[in-house]
């Protein structure tokens, strides 16, 4: 996901952390979907593999060994992905592996690379001595007891310069009859996070025979992934920045809520194991007595099993043991027959596909814990222990027709029936289907005699699409948490409808080539997390409500600007925009697949009338520039603050440039990408910006942002904390 970041035109990637091996959100600009799936489709040579839309307790896709893609393909419009119905309602992403190539000698491939990576900024926090006179002014006498003499910068002390390689070997060629690859990896990415660490160690093996005269050919896909790492609680993160600066680096103060976070850090140990096994089996047959028909068949396995085990580093006070085991099991099934032909007389060409899917799923889940102290590090309980397990079926019968006349209209239409047990009987089934139409005008004559035009064509696409719920699995024994979703049983799918215009344009023999899109999707039965009152746990029931309307553009341009035998500079620019509007949704939905985090603050709110997605806050009152502790609008004078959902946390438009320029055998590349539009919300100064903390008993750190505010208690649902996220990075 990091090497397509800033690459392609639409298509958003942020990364949840900056922890080794850590996993990325990733979704089409073309927003469609509150609480459905909104990431696309990954197919890794034909297959469904897991999604990253999943909470895994690592990135699924981060067992798999880049080096061994060749190639990435991203569908959106209708009509490129409706043969995969209601999963690839948001897109999808096709990633094909290398092969070995027929009748080519032994090639081997080496590659090594290392990189150091080191913290790139601060969050900004009290000094010492502004700590010092911050208790002196507003803690208790047994605050400023516990001062120090020591000026410590625990950010500096828990971070340090991470070293990582990275090396591949790959062998390919034709052995025989048998053409083959097979590849190597061992990853070691080390956290700038003291004692942090991700390892990861690949394998892959591809066969691509063909016998009876190439009638018959073959694809054997078989890879695996392990990993090891080692990843301290995230609240490591926080510790750091809030413990008292003026003790030294070896301080045996312990604080039961902030305790040494350098010991803390080298002592505790959170590490995890994962394995990812896929096995791809392709076959396809052309029939001899009839040239242009051919029957494939497809059988896939996909596994994913990961372990962690949280250890915790005690000295007189007692901590939690706990082990989290992980498993997804998920076997595709893909049948088809396609017939083409060239019809001479009609000076057309025809293209047919026809075939059915079928996919099961099943996911594992094994938790236990257990109290454990510093003199009895194995624990003196019995603990809790809790399983579950959870599977679903999914299957499709779908078609596609391609037609060509005179190698300058072109028109395909595709549908795919669904079927899945979640929804209501009467909406268990549901059809998507799709249109395209294209015109070549560069092969109409009255355009020929330009020759600074190679090509012009015009696209469109109309398309009806469904949309499933994140998780599509009936639990068969509940593995429950703090956090309760209910189904409705009148559930139905979502329901897009999407028009896309095109054009795609080359000048200048091909050296500039581009392409600019528009793009406006509707979704009805919108699926949206609806809040249940509960003393207990947090419950949310996902229902049917309201619709969303988006609409945008996207352009994608690639320049050659220096062809020559030396010298080769190519330019590749891509800018998108997108808007969208909440509408008919009676109630507001929290959360999404990607945001739903039920004890997050703020929360993200979808409302009436607003973009998806928005920060649910207070608006803040002002004084002379300076905002007032405690004061809010409050625009019906109940006497309570209001709470208004505003600025949304996606941007509205990403822009990427990359270069790359060679000279004979160097190269010098740049990535330049950005994004506007969106919000942030500062947590570390929303909860941390006031000067309570320094009247402790044990005074804690304050974030710095409090010379601004000069709040004495906390406001963490004021508005002030929401920030710009704009952002421009130059690689």
């Amino acid at each position: 996901m990091n090497l397509l970041s800033g690459q392609m035109a639409g298509f958003h990637i942020t990364p949840t952390d900056g922890a080794p091996g850590a996993r990325s959100l990733f979704r089409l600009h073309r927003v469609t979907t509150l609480a459905g799936q909104n990431t696309p489709l990954l197919v890794l040579d034909g297959i469904i593999i897991a999604s990253e839309a999943m909470q895994m307790l690592e990135s699924p896709l981060s067992l798999l060994n880049p080096n061994d893609i060749a190639s990435v393909t991203l569908l959106k419009d209708a009509a490129a992905t409706a043969l995969y119905g209601a999963l690839g309602a948001n897109g999808v992403l096709l990633i094909t592996t290398k092969t070995g190539t027929a009748g080519r000698k032994l090639q081997v491939q080496f590659s090594s690379r290392m990189g150091v990576a080191q913290l790139a900024k601060k969050v900004p926090v009290l000094s010492a001595d502004q700590f010092r006179e911050a208790v002196r002014q507003y803690g208790m006498p047994e605050a400023q007891a516990g001062l120090g003499s020591a000026s410590t910068d625990w950010q500096e002390e828990v971070y340090e310069n991470a070293v990582s390689h990275d090396q591949n070997l790959a062998l390919s060629g034709q052995l025989g009859w048998l053409p083959y690859r097979v590849s190597l990896g061992y990853l070691n990415q080390n956290g700038i996070l003291t004692n942090s660490h991700f390892t990861r160690a690949s394998t892959a093996l591809s066969l691509t025979p063909s016998f009876f005269k190439n009638h018959l050919k073959t694809a054997l896909h078989l890879r695996r992934g392990s990993s090891d790492s080692r990843l301290p609680n995230e609240r490591m993160i926080d510790l750091p920045l809030w413990y008292n600066p003026t003790l030294p680096n070896d301080a045996e103060e312990n604080h039961l809520e902030y305790p040494n976070p350098l010991k803390l850090l080298k002592n505790q140990k959170n590490d995890g194991t994962g394995e990812k096994e896929i096995a791809n089996l392709q076959v396809a047959y052309s029939f001899g007595f009839l040239p242009g028909l051919s029957a494939h068949a497809q059988v896939g396995y996909d596994a994913y099993n990961a372990k962690r085990d949280d250890t915790p580093s005690t000295r007189n006070a007692m901590g939690l043991y706990s082990q989290f085991e992980q498993g997804l099991k998920n076997k595709t099934q893909t049948y088809s027959l396609s017939y083409t032909d060239t019809l001479q007389a009609l000076q057309s060409h025809v293209d047919v596909t026809a075939g059915l899917f079928k996919q099961d799923r099943k996911r594992t889940y094994s938790y236990s814990d257990r109290l454990v102290f510093a003199d009895n590090p194995y624990g003196n309980d019995q603990g809790r222990k809790r399983t579950g397990f959870a599977s679903s079926k999914h299957s499709a019968f779908f078609g596609k027709i391609d037609y060509t006349l005179k190698n300058k209209y072109f028109a395909t239409y595709a549908i795919r029936q669904d079927e899945s047990g979640i929804f209501a009987p009467a909406e268990n089934k549901f059809t998507s289907t799709a249109l395209g139409a294209g015109w070549l005008l560069t092969e109409e004559p009255f355009l020929q005699q330009l020759q600074a035009l190679s090509t012009l064509k015009f696209r469109a696409s109309y398309g009806v699409q469904y949309n499933l719920p994140v998780s599509q699995e009936n639990t068969v024994n509940s593995f429950t948490q703090t956090t309760a979703i209910l189904y409705s049983p009148e559930l139905t799918p979502e329901k897009t409808t999407s028009i896309n215009l095109g054009v795609d344009l080359g000048l200048f023999q091909g050296r500039l080539q581009g392409s600019v899109d528009y793009f406006n999707r509707t979704t009805n039965n919108l699926l949206v997390y609806q809040f249940l009152n509960s003393a207990s746990i947090y419950a949310y029931l996902l229902s049917n409500e309201g619709k969303l309307k988006s609409s945008g553009f996207e352009v994608a341009l690639d320049y050659t600007v220096v062809n020559t035998p030396k010298v080769k500079w190519a330019l590749a620019l891509n800018t998108s925009y997108s808007t969208s509007e909440i509408q008919d949704l009676q109630w507001a939905s929290y959360g999404s697949s990607a945001f739903f985090i039920n004890s997050s603050f703020p929360r993200l709110l979808s409302q009436n009338g607003g973009s998806p997605y928005a920060f649910y806050l207070h608006q803040q009152k002002y004084q002379d520039g300076k905002p007032l502790e405690g004061q809010y609008t409050d625009s019906n004078s109940d006497g309570l603050p209001d709470f208004t959902a505003s600025q949304s946390a996606i941007p509205s438009t990403l822009m990427g440039l990359r270069s790359h320029v060679a000279y004979q055998k160097w190269s010098f590349d740049f990535l330049a990408r950005a994004a506007t539009g969106h919000s942030v919300y500062n947590g570390p100064a929303a909860f941390h910006g006031n000067y309570r903390s320094v009247s402790y008993e044990a005074p804690n750190n304050i974030s710095a942002s409090v010379f601004s505010t000069n709040f004495r208690n906390t406001q963490y649902l004021s508005d002030y904390y929401l920030e710009d996220a704009s952002f421009f990075r130059l690689e």
